[in-house]
């Protein structure tokens, strides 16, 4: 009886998609080991534009996915130390989590944790313009986007995690990293350029005040750092640096960087990764920039962290027809110091 019934929902595709479309992340992960029928179904069911879930800091999330959703790659930034005041042991995994993992990941779904508090970073939540929300960022496996993490603190062009990085055509990277790998970052960057041109943007920074957790890592050791990589036709990426201090400067830089990026198309999604220098902590320095970037991207959601060093290309782009080269006299710069590294990613629907 049991076997007729799978029988029959297997061969009434649209049934199946419908039973498939309430599941978790964690169910649907088994779904799609049953057989190739179920395969193809998950994957024409999940979401593959990125999903993004934000709460307030004072409230006990309810997180349930809004759509079926498959992620390989999960961002959870927290802003304020007192969420893990809050914390409660989930039921299921019986971890201490006040976002658990459990309900929006899959077995394979590797999970990077940035961390705002002002435990770490010395400053008043009040001051955190940019960072709003606490908020999860779920990046389908079925789009073009790559995880690089390395641990060692010598990385090594060559190796796997970075040599991936060189093998097609990148359009932006996201890098997170600790102290120890400014330089060694800055070298697969270097290579990046002798393999593509200066053809893709980058964000992120160095911070010490992250976790990283993959499937991969079966030895348990500890992360210093992860490439974020996007890839494919479906997606650019546009990226700046902001060095100035006054408002005419800043309302330039972010005025310019609009114009690259442009309007979200229909059906897609905009995500942008901000790395804020520590020492830009003036309260009206930071309101500044922030206003000024909400006025030219009003509704765009934003992750990053504070960082002791910022990864970027001034006036960065995927577009760009005519990449240009590095030759004796000029060497790019890719990290940067007393700035704020913003990344855009526009996503179009596949």
């Amino acid at each position: 009886m049991d076997s007729n019934i799978g029988e029959f929902i297997t061969k009434e595709y649209g049934l199946l998609k419908q039973i498939l479309s309430y599941l978790k992340p964690r169910d649907l992960h088994n779904a799609r080991q049953v057989c190739r029928d179920w395969m193809k179904a998950v994957d024409n069911v999940v979401e593959k534009i990125p999903i993004v879930i934000s709460y307030e800091h004072n409230k006990k999330p309810s997180l349930t996915c809004p759509k079926p959703c498959l992620p390989a790659f999960m961002i959870y930034q927290s802003v304020t130390s007192e969420e893990y005041l809050k914390s409660e042991k989930c039921p299921n995994c019986k971890q201490i989590h006040l976002v658990c993992y459990c309900e929006l990941t899959g077995p394979d779904t590797a999970v990077l944790s940035l961390n705002n508090s002002p435990v770490y970073t010395r400053y008043n939540p009040a001051l955190y313009s940019f960072w709003q929300l606490s908020s999860v960022l779920l990046l389908s496996s079925q789009g073009d986007i790559f995880l690089s993490p390395f641990e060692r603190n010598t990385l090594d062009i060559t190796n796997s995690s970075s040599w991936a990085l060189l093998q097609e055509d990148i359009k932006g990277i996201f890098v997170v990293a600790r102290t120890t790998c400014r330089k060694p970052v800055e070298r697969v960057l270097d290579k990046l350029v002798e393999c593509q041109g200066l053809t893709f943007a980058v964000g992120g920074g160095i911070t010490d005040k992250f976790s990283f957790k993959d499937v991969s890592n079966k030895g348990n050791k500890r992360r210093n750092g992860v490439f974020v990589v996007f890839k494919g036709n479906n997606i650019s990426a546009h990226s700046e640096i902001i060095s100035g201090r006054d408002s005419s400067s800043i309302e330039k830089s972010i005025s310019e960087l609009k114009k690259r990026v442009g309007e979200v198309p229909d059906g897609g999604r905009q995500i942008a990764f901000i790395a804020q220098c520590v020492e830009r902590r003036d309260a009206d320095l930071e309101e500044l920039e922030c206003s000024l970037f909400r006025k030219y991207f009003p509704n765009i959601h934003q992750f990053g962290f504070r960082a002791w060093g910022e990864y970027g290309i001034k006036s960065g782009s995927s577009d760009d027809q005519h990449p240009r080269k590095e030759n004796k006299r000029t060497k790019f710069s890719f990290c940067h110091a007393y700035t704020t590294s913003i990344l855009i990613l526009t996503l179009k629907k596949g």
